[in-house]
């Protein structure tokens, strides 16, 4: 038997009233006027945000989420792969039917704001109609969050992040107190192993902010009955009795899918998987789309990021007549001067470029592997016999050429040199650029002049030659803050006169591998 943790919560009905307990906080039980829309707000509300690249198709849509879980009573009359295979599909079949009952309750996140999807509401008079569209129900959430709101007031925002209404799926503890139960019993003589599974349910979509309330719960529904469809088709197959645990990907274009994958099972285990689910999403087999690590990161995750994640995204673009913008494709975490206590203040600007290319491979899933620390960098020229022994632990700069030995040695990641003999001529080299952002979509580490930048894209103009150049700056000091970061110039457009005119500069192109 097998048992996992994770938020759920059940409801008691007494007397047109009901009790609602939430594992995740302990004991306590909280206490609502039950009606069919909503109970009177007794929880400040938090705004989840999604942000970074992790952007939407809609401008006005809303990505809704439900969580919770599922209780799954396996009976098998005996051990072979089809007795299994019946009592899952037993199983799942009686969850489903379970999820079309009055049992089922929804709870909007930290309010008291509830939804009975089927009926059975303890109320009959709607505090919040299925005819409202979703905007109204934004509002709401917004009401009780006049204090978080306050405590970012003047600050920048990410202009990429999309609101996130979190729902909790929840089931009832037990019958209407009017309703009458008889008790049934039957003996029977057989053998039967007996397996409870706790199955983690997570539904993500996006839903139009003018869409009614109603129809998106309909949908909610519709695609919780169908994960658990998906999820029992992994324990049909007998291998292992592990609930599957659904990962949401972001493709390119906006579309959200949602896949239960089996944790005992590897990413190279599933890669036939993934290949079905390339072809069936039409999804080139050029880069990983459905590894576990593209999988979204949502709140409640328990993943907590302490750098900044692709600043450049809350950037405006400037202003060049007739130009057009080029980017790196996907997230990456911006790594500067003095981060995890290392003082490389005047020599490890190279570094930490180089550990920001690191973690954009990492993010989009080619690898598993952290970005290196200085000393690991520094272990590993001197492994590809670039530097003497005493390299490691020492306040020596490294160029281009160094990190593209590092991406070699430790990721296996080959890169293209460009060599640029003045700054002044940087220019002249924006169609090589133009193409590397549209084929290979990684970030450029520049170095020259004792000096090194990470270039994250460029604007060029093909009738002018006008060029701009997005640098993300690693000499910067300061706290992780999005505010001075892009005040202050450290991640911005620049021009060709930004570095020395005069000094010799080699980019480092690194080449994405051409796999899923």
């Amino acid at each position: 038997m097998f048992f996992f943790s994770l938020t759920w919560s059940t409801v008691s009905y007494i007397n047109n009233t009901f009790f609602c307990r939430d594992s995740s906080r302990g004991s306590e039980v909280h206490r609502h006027q039950g009606v069919w829309g909503a109970a009177r707000n007794t929880a400040s509300t938090t705004n989840w945000w999604i942000g970074a690249s992790q952007e939407m198709k809609r401008a006005d849509g809303i990505w809704v989420r439900l969580v919770g879980s599922g209780d799954l009573d396996i009976l098998c009359n005996d051990h072979t792969e089809e007795g299994v295979a019946e009592g899952v599909q037993r199983a799942i079949s009686e969850l489903r039917e379970r999820m079309d009952s009055t049992e089922v309750s929804l709870r909007l996140k930290d309010t008291g704001l509830f939804f009975w999807p089927n009926g059975g509401s303890p109320s009959p008079l709607p505090a919040f109609p299925p005819t409202k569209p979703c905007s109204d129900l934004l509002t709401l959430m917004r009401d009780g969050d006049d204090k978080a709101r306050a405590k970012v007031q003047g600050k920048r925002q990410d202009k990429s992040k999309k609101l996130l209404v979190s729902l909790q799926l929840l089931w009832n503890m037990c019958v209407p107190s009017d309703a009458v139960v008889t008790p049934c019993l039957r003996q029977t003589n057989n053998t039967v192993r007996a397996t409870r599974l706790c199955l983690p349910l997570d539904v993500l979509f996006e839903a139009s902010s003018r869409q009614p309330w109603g129809d998106v719960i309909v949908q909610l529904m519709h695609r919780l009955k169908q994960q658990v469809q998906e999820s029992g088709k992994w324990l049909e197959r007998g291998e292992t009795l592990q609930p599957p645990i659904p990962l949401h990907f972001l493709l390119t274009g906006g579309a959200l899918i949602t896949v239960p994958l089996p944790p005992a099972l590897s990413d190279d285990d599933l890669k036939e998987f993934r290949m079905e689910l390339h072809s069936c999403h039409d999804v080139p087999l050029d880069r990983p789309c459905f590894r576990r690590g593209n999988a979204l990161t949502l709140p409640g995750s328990g993943y907590q990021e302490f750098f900044l994640r692709s600043p450049h995204t809350s950037l405006s673009p400037p202003s060049v007549p007739d130009a057009q913008m080029f980017l790196v494709q996907g997230d990456y975490m911006y790594y500067h001067y003095g981060q995890g206590g290392t003082s490389d203040s005047g020599w490890g600007c190279a570094y930490r470029s180089l550990q920001t290319i690191a973690s954009w491979f990492k993010l989009q899933a080619y690898t598993s592997r952290t970005a290196p620390s200085h000393e690991e960098i520094q272990q590993a020229l001197v492994d590809v016999g670039d530097k003497p022994k005493n390299f490691v632990g020492s306040t020596h700069w490294i160029g281009s050429i160094e990190v593209q030995a590092v991406l070699g040695q430790l990721f296996g990641i080959s890169s293209r040199i460009l060599c640029v003999s003045k700054g002044s001529e940087l220019e002249s080299y924006a169609r090589e650029l133009v193409a590397h952002f549209s084929c290979e979509g990684t970030p450029v580490m520049m170095g020259g002049g004792v000096l090194a930048h990470t270039i994250l894209g460029v604007m060029w103009s093909k009738t002018s030659g006008e060029t701009r150049f997005l640098v993300l700056d690693p000499h910067y000091t300061g706290p992780d803050d999005l505010n001075p970061v892009l005040d202050k110039g450290w991640c911005g457009w620049k021009r060709a006169d930004f570095w020395d005119p005069n000094s010799f500069y080699n980019l480092c192109l690194p080449l994405r591998p051409r796999e899923f």
